[in-house]
């Protein structure tokens, strides 16, 4: 799945894309700097800056996402991808979230 963070005229916009491939993981940005993506994810409730150009999105937000785009199996499936995540030292607990790194459109 990616999180895809866009600027549309003067809004921001923060969604999934993807949501139902659980084998990567990433955010995208387009029409924002990457400098910029960690407070468009802030102002969302989506996530945070991490340092380092990465961005930590936030569990409760992508399972909030999954729910309402209704993905078959999303319970399980995000379970899987954060112990993979946490396996790689990917996962905060607190704030809890995914790291990820910020690409360009």
């Amino acid at each position: 799945m990616r999180v895809l963070v866009s600027r549309s005229g003067d809004a921001d916009t923060v969604r999934l894309v993807e949501p139902s491939d659980f084998a990567r993981f990433s955010v995208v940005v387009d029409g924002v700097s990457p400098e910029q993506a960690g407070g468009v994810l802030r102002a969302a409730g989506a996530g945070a800056p991490a340092g380092d150009g990465d961005v930590l999105v936030s569990e409760d937000w992508l399972a909030a996402r999954l729910a309402a785009a209704g993905v078959r199996g999303w319970e399980q499936s995000l379970d899987e991808m954060i112990a993979y995540a946490r396996s790689r030292g990917w996962f905060s607990e607190q704030p809890r979230g995914v790291r990820a790194h910020v690409e360009a459109a």
